[in-house]
């Protein structure tokens, strides 16, 4: 007779176990263990079975494991002791075991995990967003509590390092201003990377959030960035860390004279290394690429004298692909380098680190108002003004733009220079709308994003309708811009519009009767309507053909048609209330 199987030795009950015996297992407290947790990436489950009741906490067995293997165990076990230690010095009041035992605490590193958790460098690279906006979160946090300033100081730095990064390589492609913060999207190495940088502002820090879990998350983020900003630095050739006097020159508007010099000057004794290795390679395989060339001339001369056409083509085609790619590579240089040439003049009233960061890395150059003595000294240097104020302070130069700091974010989204007259100082501003929402999926368009679509097919009567910020345009509406409406046909109601006389000509030289013309009218609404239920009935026939599975998917996405629809002409309807009032 087969033997019974016990309770217990198989399924859900060997392969989870619950919090309290993994805390047994691994001899560690709460906190060290959540905090292991963290850093390992090991989060709890929820099986389907729950053997020892529901009320409880449930991971993996081979993740407590996996975990029971971890060299960070016996330092956590280390660190545990010497606080006992520190405590019973305390109680004793002796100061001189008590400083011995501060300085010989345990230390560790988190180098191995991150290797770990990321074998390869574009793994850390799609796992970049959360990082980030840590980073830049507690780099703008006051250090009270369980913040320190030294770990403020740190985030800080890897925030300009990363920044800086950007700035020289030109990845970033979109940028939007919320209620949140400045949102970024940056395409680096191919990979795209998203964050929020919050407003400087003072923050006020909530109670109800656990600052110790999210210092854990920041240690290894810290680490994690380290590894990334020096892996980016050195694709681009330049030193890590970058030394002061960079950012010092960023912050003073002179980090286009010396900015590269001054990071590549630093270069570690490796990265000379590893470029004389690839110069002696390159050397050694001169002698081969000149023999090769040879061959294939020789090759090319013999088979032109037999007349092979089919080389000729091949070549053709090659020669054209390469010319598209060129073109490729001139659009995207347009765009990357969207501000090349001109120079930025940034009032003390405007966000400036954030401005100064979206137009460097966009080819621009920029001065601050803060680090000039006068307005006269950067005379002649300078393109944009630019003001966040409703008067300009002082006369109005001629030779100059005077722009809101949306005209650079919105430029930027748009992938061109859109007209500076929208964007003149007091005016109305256009909606600033977001790069990152779909309006395929939203099946509603912002007027205004029509507008910019005519800027760039080149049409050039959308050019005379943005000059209504001086009263010039005819669509003007309570200081509003208004875009001529457009029907379904793609064309202008304006176009309709035809003098009487020529009507009239045209209803004299008809020989048609109104009796007759009516009828036709009727006859194709007939038509129409028969075909509309035709194809309604043929659908529902194909809908009774369908499997019930196949029947309830098809509704579903009926549904969700309509309430998409549902949600736009809401839209719509609030749009059109609005340009009403």
């Amino acid at each position: 007779m087969k033997n019974k199987l016990k309770k217990g030795t198989r399924g859900s009950a060997t392969n989870y176990i619950t919090r309290g015996k993994a805390l047994k297992k691994l001899q560690l407290t709460l906190t060290d263990f959540r905090r292991l947790c963290v850093l390992k990436g090991i989060y709890p489950r929820d099986p389907k079975k729950k053997a020892e009741g529901p009320l409880k906490t449930y991971y993996l067995a081979k993740d407590i494991q996996f975990l029971a293997r971890e060299p960070l165990l016996d330092i956590f076990r280390q660190i545990r002791v010497q606080k006992r230690k520190i405590i019973r010095a305390k109680s004793r009041s002796e100061p001189g075991t008590l400083k011995q035992l501060r300085e010989s605490m345990p230390k560790y590193t988190l180098d191995h995990i991150v290797r770990e958790r990321y074998p390869t460098f574009h793994d850390a690279l799609r796992d970049l967003d959360d990082p980030l906006c840590m980073i830049f979160l507690f780099s703008s946090l006051p250090a009270l509590g369980h913040i320190s300033a030294d770990r403020v100081k740190n985030c800080v730095h890897l925030a300009r390092e990363f920044q800086l990064y950007v700035q020289q390589s030109h990845s970033l492609r979109k940028v939007f201003a919320s209620v949140k913060g400045m949102y970024y999207e940056a395409e680096v190495m191919g990979v795209t990377v998203i964050w929020l940088e919050p407003h400087k502002f003072a923050q006020k820090l909530p109670r109800d959030v656990d600052y110790k879990v999210m210092g854990t998350f920041l240690e290894f983020y810290e680490c994690l960035m380290r590894f990334v900003n020096f892996k980016l630095f050195l694709t681009l050739g330049l030193s890590y860390p970058p030394p002061a006097a960079v950012f010092s020159k960023l912050r003073s508007g002179t980090a286009e004279s010396g900015l590269v010099a001054d990071l590549k000057q630093d270069a570690g004794g490796e990265m000379a290394k590893k470029r004389r290795s690839k110069r002696d390679r390159k050397s050694l395989s001169v002698s081969h690429e000149s023999v090769s060339a040879a061959v294939q001339a020789v090759m090319a001369a013999a088979a032109r004298k037999e007349g092979s056409q089919e080389q000729v083509d091949e070549e053709e085609e090659l020669a054209g692909a390469q010319d598209g790619g060129d073109e490729l590579d001139n659009e995207d240089d347009s765009k990357t380098l969207l501000f090349s040439g001109l120079s930025f003049f940034l009032g003390r009233e405007t966000p400036m680190s954030v401005l100064d960061f979206v137009i460097r890395s966009f080819g621009g150059s920029v001065v601050c108002e803060t680090d000039c003595r006068s307005v006269g000294s950067v005379r002649g240097k300078i393109t944009h003004w630019v003001v966040d104020r409703p008067k300009l302070r002082g006369e109005k130069r001629v030779d100059l733009e005077y722009v809101q700091p949306q005209w650079i974010f919105d430029s930027v989204n748009a992938g061109i220079l859109l007209p500076v007259s929208l964007y003149s100082p007091g005016a109305h501003l256009p909606p600033h709308l977001s790069p990152f929402t779909k309006e395929e999926e939203d099946g509603y368009r912002p007027a205004f994003s029509e507008f910019i679509e005519r800027i760039k097919a080149g049409d050039t009567s959308v050019l005379a309708e943005s000059a209504f910020m001086l009263g010039q345009a005819p669509h003007v509406k309570q200081g509003r811009l208004e875009l001529p409406a457009r029907r379904e046909d793609g064309h202008d109601h304006e176009d309709d519009a035809m003098p009487a006389g020529e009507g009239a000509k045209d209803g004299a030289g008809s020989s048609r009767s109104s009796a007759e013309e009516e009828q036709e009218e009727d006859e194709k609404v007939l038509d129409a309507r028969a075909a509309a239920d035709a194809k309604s009935e043929e659908k529902e026939l194909a809908k009774m053909m369908m499997p019930r599975k196949h029947q309830k998917l098809y509704e579903t996405i009926m549904r969700g048609r309509k309430r998409r629809s549902a949600k736009m002409q809401t839209v719509v309807a609030k749009r059109r209330a609005i340009d009403d009032a």
